[in-house]
């Protein structure tokens, strides 16, 4: 499952970098929160892209929960520019 959300925030991350003309970029990872009342899986790609685009982290974030909704059931929030997901 964990490989599963991983592609899957990688191809939002590409595709909202590709959407404003940015380049590849690095692959994001994806973690496990050490709370449980954090989800099931954490990244930090909207904090990171965020800096490097010039762009609010939470807007940033919001827009890729929106994309995820679409590609993975149970985004459940979008917090302190985290992404948590949880199945």
């Amino acid at each position: 499952m964990k490989e599963r959300i991983e592609e899957a925030v990688n191809e939002s991350v590409a595709r909202w970098r590709a959407g404003r003309g940015l380049g590849a970029g690095e692959r994001v990872a994806v973690t496990v929160p050490k709370e449980r009342a954090h989800g099931d899986f954490a990244t930090t790609a909207a904090l990171v892209l965020a800096k490097e685009a010039g762009v609010p982290a939470r807007t940033l974030a919001q827009e890729l929960v929106e994309d995820l909704g679409k590609r993975l059931a149970g985004v459940a929030q979008c917090e302190l520019s985290l992404i948590h997901i949880s199945e």
